[in-house]
């Protein structure tokens, strides 16, 4: 009996793929800076088609089993900031993001900035993808921590998506389904939650509740 093979792991077919992967978006980004219109927008189309790819290969792996690597103060208004660089990018006309972070205190979330980072981009371009020409991210501080809602004005939550956090369940054509179940279990690590709803006159904000502590957890880094 030939024994069956051993899964191999996401995390290094992941890594396998990035290298062949990130030398086709080298290549698409020199060609569209040589080329004519429209075969420049098709190397800048091909471009962002490897960095969607990327994506899920990231949400993929963190879906498989992130963990909490790396603890430190998280400057959360410039996690927010480069959230939206990176689901703007991916985009060849991006939604305007609208930031209002005045109100965030002086709480620190500890955590791993990467994988909040990772959080964002997926709410983010999750809003764009809902075709609202503007999207407002709001973050406020409260007792015990801080909110962060997203706001569209988009088509809204899909009606028959019944767990928009199931793995592989997307409203959107073309979507790998992961990017929910990634943003959830992220905030879960981190001992928050996200919370899903239709905005009144039509929309979707998506809330994430992050808890703000006064001193670095035990193992955490400064």
């Amino acid at each position: 009996m030939i024994p069956a093979a051993a899964p191999l792991p996401v995390d290094r077919l992941a890594h396998k793929l990035r290298n062949p992967l990130g030398c086709v978006r080298l290549l698409a980004d020199e060609l569209s800076t040589h080329l004519m219109e429209p075969q420049r927008a098709l190397a800048r189309d091909l471009a962002r088609e490897v960095e969607r790819t990327c994506r899920i290969l990231n949400a993929a792996v963190l879906a498989s089993g992130a963990r909490l690597q790396r603890r430190h103060a998280v400057d959360l208004v410039r996690v927010l900031r480069e959230a939206a660089g990176a689901a703007g990018a991916t985009w060849e006309d991006p939604p305007s993001w609208r930031f209002d972070t005045e109100s965030l205190a002086q709480e620190q979330i500890w955590g791993d900035e990467a994988l909040l980072t990772a959080l964002f981009v997926e709410l983010l371009t999750n809003a764009a993808l809902s075709g609202s020409g503007v999207v407002e991210v709001v973050a406020q501080s409260v007792a015990g921590g801080v909110f962060v809602r997203i706001l569209d004005r988009g088509t809204g939550l899909p009606k028959d998506l019944e767990d928009p956090f199931a793995p592989f369940v997307s409203g959107w054509p073309g979507r790998a389904g992961l990017g929910l179940t990634v943003a959830a279990r992220i905030a879960a690590l981190h001992g928050g939650r996200i919370d899903l709803s239709e905005r009144a006159g039509g929309g979707t904000q998506a809330e994430v509740w992050l808890p703000a502590v006064d001193e670095a957890p035990p193992g955490g880094e400064s």
